[in-house]
């Protein structure tokens, strides 16, 4: 939702604390979702490899 902007003004670090927040409590989409924000809107390609290795980990087989 604050990703794109549904229904609130685009709001990224908002996102990026709701998703982190699921992630650690074991949702591994979080965690690639906070791959696309860290690789597409802040080109953090760092960031994003880790959040990438975090959702595999989990099992998040589309982030292969």
């Amino acid at each position: 939702m604050f990703q794109l902007g549904l229904g609130v003004e685009q709001d990224l670090a908002a996102a990026k604390i709701w998703y982190l927040q699921a992630g650690l409590q074991g949702c591994a989409l979080s965690f690639h979702s906070l791959t696309t924000i860290f690789w597409v809107n802040e080109r953090n390609p760092e960031l994003a490899k880790y959040y990438h290795q975090q959702a595999r980990t989990m099992g998040f087989n589309l982030a292969e």
